[in-house]
């Protein structure tokens, strides 16, 4: 085996060849046969080809034939080093008996972070970074099917910002009677808002969120962020790694990056993850929480990796799930004003976590909390993504109907739902509430407000 130049063909006279005790060595780590001290070695060669921007030519196929080509990576959230085989037009394979070879993967199947996917708080510190031990991955065993599909799994990065989010009430529109007074949501309310809520949330033991929590794209470009750690790493508590966040406004993502406003961009040492993918993109503006600590093959403090929440705007941070959610809330805060001209106040909610309904968790897109000031009759409406059969069949859209008209009345999330969504409203929520009640229904009414407000965890 040899360390090759980057962006080569593996076959230029400056590859170094690799002791054959350290070869094997590799090897034996990869192939599951090697013990500890396999890997400590294995891992220090794979940050020395890191650092010195190298890759590991494997000679399964001879000394003179093109050789396939590894690329030492880091997936820095596991602490996990690990090979990644460079495949595609023009590269040569392993020999099928070299530890190294895997078959061609079939088309990956990328999922949505959708109503479907079950979402449930953080337990423990609001922490992302661990003091594991770094290790090097091993190679995949073979006896499940080799389909490599990509599952719609939550990133931690992201649980964290909806817990974030859900402790600062940022996914939340008041009723117009409750704001009287107090001026429109802005960039630096939302920011207010969310570093105050940061106050009541623990990083690690005696380290609040706030201690470590950063709003301005200035504090990391300046060194402030590392000097804060840096004067924290003192007395932060034993077994924790020293670790800060940027909650940045961000214009776009791309790869790694995050652009800002004012022109400014900051990358990450690994891709910044977020609910757009190619074959469904939602546009910016975006509302990213980037964790900074220390990077493990320097050990120096940098930003180790970032979740981009898309946002209805830089006004309200409100968390959203395709560009046709921002016109949706934008149609219901419309109606939310005239309907509190008609006496009818409206309080709009999008769950960030899952409720438990008969033992079964289920969250819906928005729930629409009514109350009529003039005859004290309240309503719940429950919109839901149930209506796409792609992302539900029509079993599971049936039972989850049921389940969500237990909360208030199911609205079907078609994709043309806010060409009329104030006509939709006034609709339901007059019929409901102006018609003709019994104190009975009033009360089912309460008991349904009150079932759906734990949708949403009320930490303020």
């Amino acid at each position: 085996m040899w360390l090759v130049d980057r962006h080569g063909s593996g076959q230029e006279k400056s590859r170094i060849a690799l002791p054959s005790a350290l070869s094997e060595t590799l090897r034996s780590w990869y192939d599951g046969t090697g013990n500890d001290a396999d890997e400590d070695a294995s891992i220090v060669l794979v940050q020395q080809a890191r650092r010195n921007a190298k890759w590991i030519a494997c000679s399964c196929l001879g000394d003179n034939a093109r050789p396939p080509l590894l690329t030492p990576a880091f997936l820095a959230i596991a602490d996990t080093y690990y090979l990644r085989r460079l495949t595609g037009k023009g590269r040569a394979n392993h020999r099928t008996d070299c530890p190294y070879f895997r078959e061609q993967a079939p088309p990956r199947i990328r999922e949505r972070l959708t109503s479907a996917t079950h979402r449930n708080p953080a337990d423990g510190y609001f922490e992302v970074l661990k003091p594991i031990p770094e290790h090097l991955a091993q190679a995949p065993t073979y006896t499940t099917p080799d389909d490599r599909t990509r599952g719609a799994s939550i990133p931690r990065l992201a649980r964290l910002m909806w817990e974030l989010l859900a402790t600062s009430r940022r996914n939340i529109i008041l009723p117009v009677s409750a704001t009287k007074g107090q001026g429109r949501r802005s960039i630096a309310h939302e920011f207010a808002t969310i570093r105050e809520a940061a106050r009541r949330i623990s990083v690690a033991p005696q380290i609040r969120l706030a201690d470590v929590l950063f709003t301005h794209p200035d504090s990391f470009l300046e060194g402030k962020v590392f000097g804060r750690l840096r004067a924290l790493e003192r007395r932060w508590p034993g077994g924790h790694a020293p670790q800060a966040f940027l909650l940045l406004y961000t214009r776009a993502i791309r790869g790694n990056a995050l652009f800002l406003a004012g022109g400014k961009t900051i990358t990450t040492t690994s891709r910044v993850i977020s609910p757009s993918t190619r074959a469904s993109p939602i546009h910016g503006p975006f509302l990213s929480l980037v964790v900074v600590g220390k990077h493990p093959d320097d050990h120096a403090y940098t930003a180790i990796g970032a979740y981009a929440e898309p946002i209805h705007s830089g006004m309200r941070f409100i968390p959203i799930r395709s560009d046709q959610d921002r016109i949706l809330i934008r149609g219901i805060d419309d109606a939310r004003w005239k309907m509190h001209r008609q006496g009818i106040n409206l309080q709009i909610t999008v769950p960030l976590f899952d409720a438990l309904i008969e033992n079964e968790q289920v969250r819906p897109k928005l729930v629409v909390d009514a109350f009529d000031q003039h005859s004290g009759e309240m309503a719940t409406l429950v919109f839901d993504d149930a209506g796409n059969d792609e992302v539900f069949g029509a079993d599971e859209r049936t039972r989850r109907h049921a389940l969500l008209g237990k909360v208030g009345r199911v609205v079907p999330a078609t994709p043309d739902l806010h060409d009329d969504i104030t006509g939709i409203l006034e609709e339901m929520l007059f019929n409901e509430m102006r018609g003709e009640k019994s104190s009975t229904a009033t009360k089912e009414a309460q008991r349904r407000s009150d079932f759906a407000s734990g949708l949403q965890p009320d930490t303020a």
